[in-house]
């Protein structure tokens, strides 16, 4: 196989990866889908390529001691690390995108694993980071055993601040909060959704007491 159809196999292999990974991504709804991860893989994969052999004739030039391969490639490193900052927000009181970010610093470091050739250890991370994903998925389901979402409106803006630190109280996981002022009349309303996670199969009643005093009560399991 000449030169020229290694770095071409390279460069398909580097955006058929990521591109199994944004799959996974995408099928959980998450905000990098597969058209992110096979462009993040591929472009890791071709700059890698250039870096290691698209100066061949610069090398004739410039002395050896000053021409380093690997730097470009290195650049990929820092570069990603804006897209995964502008992927992590602070929203509804709960961090969202973090593994969404590591994903796609992860599929960076398999395109330029492919992009030197090496297949094998592209692969096997690709394996691992499938396995890791649908296993963080499988033991969150395991081990909180209910997850609500609680709607509910009240006037009294501490009675809400009161709900949220008894849960929290009671060890169950806050995995969303939001707060929205509703006005109505002369006196503001509050109305607060919590979505939470809970060990407990029958945390519903406790959530239930928490929530006297309440209007507009509305309680749903969530899969």
């Amino acid at each position: 196989m000449s030169l020229t159809y290694e770095l071409i196999l390279r460069i398909i292999v580097g955006g058929a990866l990521g591109g199994i990974i944004g799959i996974e991504r995408e099928k959980r709804a998450k905000e990098a889908g597969f058209r992110t991860h096979f462009l993040v893989a591929l472009g890791s994969t071709l700059i890698s390529v250039i870096s290691a052999y698209g100066y061949d004739k610069v090398a004739d030039i410039i002395p050896i001691a000053r021409y380093d391969p690997s730097r470009l490639a290195a650049q990929i490193v820092s570069g990603i690390g804006f897209i995964g900052a502008g992927l992590i927000i602070f929203q509804k009181n709960v961090i969202h995108g973090l593994t969404t970010a590591a994903g796609l610093w992860v599929t960076a470091a398999i395109g330029i694993a492919c992009g030197v050739g090496r297949y094998d250890l592209a692969i096997v991370t690709t394996i691992m980071v499938l396995i890791a994903l649908e296993l963080v998925m499988v033991i969150d389901r395991k081990l909180n055993k209910r997850q609500l979402s609680i709607t509910m409106t009240t006037a009294d803006k501490d009675k809400i601040t009161k709900f949220v630190n008894s849960v929290k109280a009671d060890g169950a996981v806050l995995r969303a909060y939001d707060l929205e002022v509703l006005d109505e009349g002369e006196g503001k309303v509050y109305k607060a959704t919590v979505e939470l996670s809970t060990k407990s199969i029958d945390y519903e009643e406790r959530a239930w007491d928490l929530l006297e005093g309440m209007d507009g009560k509305i309680m749903s399991h969530k899969k």
